[in-house]
């Protein structure tokens, strides 16, 4: 056949394609000198052995638990160890790993235990080395050797004398703490590996001792703490190591660890370490009382998982067993106050003049209601019917199921209300019976319905006060316990706390309390409000004015049960600073709300107090009742000045109600001058009002600097005025204010940012900057003076040339006893910056010489 076009392009295709031929000769590459090659394949290095063994041993050291313990020492027991610098170097890393993680110090312990007797032959030397000997040599030069060297701490000097800035330093201190704080770890760490080494019997008795020993008579906080971790680890047993000495030689070891506790009881009794170290020493003197039992049985280690499966199925074994012995839960108030209605106000029909049986189930009523009945119904004059032998039995009939139904009676209507009226009226009012924390007073039905009667609750108060003063009284068990009657009253008042139902307590308490019994419930109810917030405090007051008010207590068990908690005065101060304020809030408010006599209770009071507390205790209760109601002081004022002239002396010259008034209760709140300026409504409140108003709207410096100058351009800077400045910008500057006092803390912005006012306006004065400093002093002894509140200011402050030195040391040195108040705990909370200070001082002055 003739060629086609497609293979004429075939031939074309084929005729341009070139061969090319590739030599088969190998290609030699290029090396270099030095060139790299894997460590492992290294011929030159003579640590490869070491490396490798090194890298194995951390291996199983990092996998090492209680659950595979076994498995990982039979891997290290394989591990090829024929060189001395071999086993240090294992010794070294099993030593360092027991020192960093203590939890899992016995484990390590186990594993050296099992390699003790591992021994190697030295090149020079005919003696073999084993594990144990070098182990204990290492954990005593640790022991021995101090946990900081004296290299480290110069270098630290040095470091932060060469400091160029604050930062810098600031840094070189954290760097530094660090460092402290990670040698403490490891010198603890060090003392639990030797305590469980010991445990293990690698460690003698008699070198434990000489550790003991060591640490008790180096007295320093960190020796301390070292003693402590080793009695708490492995104290248990080497007093039971004691027992087991020969009886010749066991009284010497017996006194001399006896002579170890001796020395720890000295060291806490005279206070010769910190509080957090003498707590220790103090816990281990406990564990050994309690014969080395801890509070937790179990061990807080590392455990396996079959352990822990155990103490999971043994917590769900005991779960079950509690929801099983558990008591059924009360029924709810309000649930047996309803099935108590239903049952108590169910119609009872009547047939042939006999009663029917109450139905089992309730009758369905229909929420329809039928319009043709409403017009047969006739009004009823409830005033003329008459119940009982008298009045027969045709109004029996209305309603029920036989009579004739010529009257239809609102199902809602309560026929049976007289009955209840008339037992009331003729056996008299009986105190409800106490039937539980849970029960509240049973009421009547004419109670019920004159509570949901149209009538002003004023009304009915007024009518039925004296039934309520009646029914109200103490009727308890005379036989009850004192302590058991204690112990019912503060739940009863930890409740009415929670829940402010005091109807409910009321009545609780007359079913529990007998009237000998009722100074201890004054008693208890004051012990409570000193232990609790100051909202607490004012309830607690509450119901004692309620108590009082309803002739529960009289005025003689009300001061007397005062009196019980005035007697140890005293020793409620060492322990309560801010006693007197708090039973000021209490008493304070009773007052204010009863119209109990203050004068009479208050020379009751007095007269179970030592006379040096007279003074302090009525100005207290005097000042509380000023800041509850202006009114009642100024009542109290004017009906008891001789008593109060009595108690307060030269004090009283300064308490005046402003003339031109008739009377105290006619005036609606009348000023009262305390040592001659306004204390309520006056100058210095309405000042602190505005100043607090123009503080609160956070504006640029530059404003609120003038509407400040705006508001004491007139103003006098006095004691007054710098105090209310003062405590103002200071308060503005403290975020948490109004909440729990430990919540208070130093909003530093805020303070820096208003640090200009307080300049301009102390003016570098050295009297007015000690003002400054007691109106400090005064505001962080009201919020119960908050973790480093009033350190944390003044050293910001100083820092900023706001408040001078001499300032500082004559507000420390300063004997005013009208500024002691709340002194001693401001300057102990700023302990550590007058220490600097007075430093400081020190080195300025040697710089000068």
């Amino acid at each position: 056949p003739a060629p086609t076009r497609r293979d004429s392009r075939r031939k074309e295709s084929a005729a341009a394609k070139k061969i090319i031929s590739l030599s088969r000769e190998p290609v030699q590459l290029h090396k270099a000198e030095n060139a790299w090659a894997p460590a492992n394949k290294s011929s030159g290095d003579k640590d490869d052995d070491l490396a490798v063994l090194s890298k194995k041993a951390r291996a199983i050291l990092n996998k090492l638990t209680p659950q595979n313990f076994e498995k990982l020492v039979k891997q290290f027991k394989t591990l090829v160890i024929d060189t001395e610098a071999k086993l240090i170097m294992c010794m070294e890393l099993v030593f360092e790993k027991a020192v960093d993680e203590p939890a899992f110090s016995k484990a390590y312990a186990a594993m050296c235990q099992e390699l003790s007797m591992k021994h190697v032959q030295p090149e020079d030397s005919a003696q073999p080395v084993n594990f144990r000997t070098m182990l204990i040599k290492k954990c005593q030069a640790e022991f021995l050797s101090d946990y900081m060297s004296e290299d480290q701490r110069k270098k630290y000097v040095e470091d932060l004398n060469k400091a160029e800035n604050e930062e810098e330093e600031k840094r070189i201190k954290q760097e530094f703490e660090l460092l402290e704080l990670k040698l403490r770890r490891r010198s603890l760490g060090n003392i639990r590996f030797i305590s469980e080494l010991y445990i293990l019997q690698m460690i003698t008795l008699r070198v434990m001792f000489g550790i003991v020993k060591k640490l008790v008579t180096a007295v320093d906080e960190e020796s301390l703490e070292c003693l402590c971790r080793l009695l708490n680890t492995s104290g248990g047993r080497m007093e039971k190591d004691i027992e087991s000495i020969p009886p010749n030689q066991r009284p010497i070891a017996e006194q001399q660890f006896e002579d170890f506790f001796t020395s720890i009881k000295d060291i806490t009794e005279k206070k010769k370490t910190s509080s957090r170290v003498r707590f220790l020493l103090q816990d281990v003197v406990e564990l050994r009382n309690n014969k080395w039992i801890g509070r937790r049985t179990a061990d807080a280690g590392p455990k396996k998982i079959d352990e822990i499966h155990k103490e999971a199925r043994r917590e769900e074994l005991r779960i079950q067993l509690a929801d099983q012995q558990r008591p059924d839960p009360p029924v709810a108030r309000r649930s047996e106050e309803r099935n108590r209605r239903k049952t108590e106000f169910r119609p009872k029909p009547v047939s042939d003049g006999e009663w029917n049986n109450v139905p089992t189930k309730a009758a369905k009523i229909s929420d329809v209601v039928d319009p043709s009945r409403l017009q047969n119904l006739r009004k009823m004059d409830t005033d003329n019917i008459k119940l009982g032998p008298g009045g027969g039995r045709s109004m029996w009939g209305a309603g029920s199921s036989t009579a004739p139904k010529t009257v239809e009676v609102p199902r809602n209507q309560n026929r049976f209300q007289m009955f209840e009226d008339i037992e009331a009226g003729g056996s008299g009012m009986v105190a409800p019976k106490y039937s539980g924390r849970a029960s509240e007073p049973v009421r009547n039905s004419s109670q019920r319905s004159s509570s949901r009667s149209g009538k002003p609750a004023s009304q009915a108060s007024s009518r039925d006060s004296s039934a309520v003063r009646s029914r109200f009284v103490l009727s308890g068990d005379s036989s009850l316990d004192e302590d058991k009657v204690r112990g019912k009253y503060t739940t009863l008042l930890e409740e009415y706390i929670s829940n402010c139902d005091f109807a409910e307590t009321l009545s609780s308490i007359c079913a529990l309390v007998h009237p000998k019994h009722a100074e201890a419930v004054v008693e208890c109810t004051l012990n409570l409000g000193m232990e609790n917030e100051a909202s607490h405090r004012e309830k607690c007051g509450t119901l004692l004015h309620h108590l009082v008010d309803t002739d529960c207590l009289s005025v003689v068990q009300f001061t007397n049960g005062i009196g019980r908690v005035l007697e140890f005065a005293s020793d409620f101060l060492i322990d309560i600073p801010m006693f007197w304020d708090y039973m000021a809030d209490m008493l304070g408010s009773c007052f204010v709300k009863s119209n109990a006599a203050f004068g009479v209770i208050i020379e009751k009071c007095c007269a179970f107090l030592e006379d040096k507390y007279h003074r302090k205790f009525v100005k207290s209760t005097f000042e509380s009742i000023r800041k509850l109601d202006q009114k009642k002081y100024n009542q109290i004022l004017s009906a008891n000045q001789t008593t109060l002239a009595q108690f307060l002396g030269d004090e009283m010259e300064a308490l005046t109600i402003q003339e031109g008034t008739s009377t105290a209760a006619e005036s609606t709140n009348p000023p009262v001058l305390m040592n001659g300026s306004l204390e309520d409504g006056g100058s210095n409140d309405e000042l602190a009002r505005k100043l607090e108003n123009i503080l609160r709207k956070g504006l640029s410096g530059n404003e609120e600097m003038s509407q400040i100058d705006n508001v004491l351009c007139d103003k006098p800077m006095v004691d007054k005025t710098v105090r209310t400045l003062v405590t103002a910008v200071i308060e503005s500057a403290v975020d948490g204010l109004g909440g729990p006092n430990t919540g208070c803390s130093l909003n530093k912005d805020k303070l820096v940012h208003r640090v200009p006012i307080l300049k301009k306006y102390l003016d570098a004065k050295k009297e007015r900057e000690i003002f400054a400093l007691y109106a400090m002093q005064s505001l962080v002894h009201k919020l119960e003076h908050p973790i480093k509140l009033l350190h944390n200011i003044v050293e910001n402050l100083y820092d900023h040339d706001c408040i001078s030195e001499d300032a500082f040391l004559g507000w420390m040195v300063s004997e005013d006893p009208e500024e002691q108040e709340g002194k001693g705990v401001a300057l102990n909370s700023c302990k550590q910056f007058f220490e600097w200070l007075k430093n400081a001082e020190e080195e300025d002055e040697e710089q000068v010489v």
